[in-house]
């Protein structure tokens, strides 16, 4: 399996409007509530990238994204519940050191990259607790090794792109001006690299709930 990294880095660019739809991206994702619409915008888009369509979509219907946002989130939270819990009782047992930090940060790690594999899974619905379907989000996984090696890659570089980008514009009010623009097509370029690697799984058509 391959995922096309310079694909992904180009996504948030595949639309004759992108720079528009971008703008009003990043600011709806800075205010509270309102950044539903940004969350839903996004599950439009993997969808479109799990379908190999990397263009952009409309902000057609704010109504309907607003809702699709809105679920994916009180889904997420659901799904981040036992996460939650099981960073609680580490801190509790080890105390707040080096190595309780690093095995918290490796658990954040897994935790947000099957949570972007989750909403694959969310995709195929958009019901809230697809979120936490992990029979239908373990089938990604089957038979996908370097598939799933290569997510992990793909996303880690994708990160790693993004945060050189903010630091070389970490003068402080350039950054509190940039930084939030700078989210949003990152989160749009990781969904991509999420949505080629669900794409191209062995088993994906088995994740559509009958």
């Amino acid at each position: 399996m391959s995922i096309d990294i310079v694909r992904a880095l180009k996504s948030p660019f595949q639309s004759e409007t992108w720079f528009l739809k971008l703008i009003i991206g990043s600011i709806l994702f800075l205010i509270p509530i309102a950044n539903f619409i940004t969350f839903g915008y996004i599950v439009k888009a993997l969808q479109n990238y799990i379908e190999k369509n990397d263009t952009l979509p409309e902000y057609s219907d704010l109504g309907a994204l607003f809702i699709t946002g809105a679920k994916i989130v009180i889904g997420y939270v659901i799904f981040s519940i036992p996460f939650v819990i099981l960073t609680i009782i580490i801190y509790m047992a080890s105390g707040d050191n080096h190595a309780t930090s690093i095995i918290v940060g490796l658990i954040e790690t897994i935790v947000t990259i099957l949570g972007m594999v989750m909403a694959v899974v969310f995709c195929t619905d958009e019901k809230i607790l697809s979120m936490i379907d992990f029979s239908r989000g373990m089938k990604l996984f089957k038979n996908n090794s370097s598939g799933f090696i290569s997510l992990i890659i793909f996303l880690l570089l994708v990160y790693v792109v993004y945060g050189i980008i903010m630091f070389l514009v970490c003068i402080p009010i350039i950054t509190i001006v940039l930084v939030p623009f700078l989210c949003y097509p990152m989160l749009l370029t990781a969904y991509n690299v999420v949505g080629q690697f669900a794409s191209e799984a062995p088993l994906k058509n088995e994740i559509r709930k009958l």
